[in-house]
């Protein structure tokens, strides 16, 4: 590569047949590569999950597991159960952490949370918008594993 400055005093890089490879590699390991920097993400957010039954009476010891998907990969990252108390009330505690996070196509990694109750005696019930869960009398059924 010579460099030279122009009659305007601009700085023009010629590349030459000789060493042009180590140049174009170095260019598509950039493109390709990404934008790689350190971000704070939310794991699980702090929550207040309630549990009510059809009558609007709150739910003791129902077993409420909150899953953490992320996105866009729908991977499952992270998987934590409570147990609920007299008021029906199941506390999650927030999880963070920092992470190296590569800016791409898709964008940024991306967390969502999805809330599944089981208690027997009432049907398996799940929630990705409400903090509220309503269950219904009937036969229970385990959380899914792969949920």
């Amino acid at each position: 590569m010579r460099k030279f400055i122009s009659s305007r005093g601009a700085v023009v890089l010629i590349l030459t047949r000789a060493n042009i490879l180590p140049e174009i590699i170095l260019i598509f390991v950039l493109l390709i590569s990404g934008c790689v920097y350190p971000i704070y993400k939310t794991l699980q957010p702090g929550s207040l999950v309630t549990v009510k039954d059809t009558a609007g009476s709150p739910v003791q010891d129902a077993t409420v597991t909150m899953m953490s998907i992320s996105k866009p990969s729908g991977i499952r990252t992270l998987r934590d159960t409570q147990v609920t108390n007299a008021q029906g009330q199941a506390i999650f505690d927030r999880r963070s952490e920092w992470r190296a996070e590569a800016m791409m196509m898709h964008g940024s990694e991306e967390f969502s949370w999805d809330v599944c109750v089981e208690k027997q005696g009432y049907l398996t019930a799940s929630s990705a918008n409400g903090l509220t869960v309503t269950l219904e009398h009937g036969v229970s059924s385990p959380c899914p594993q792969s949920y």
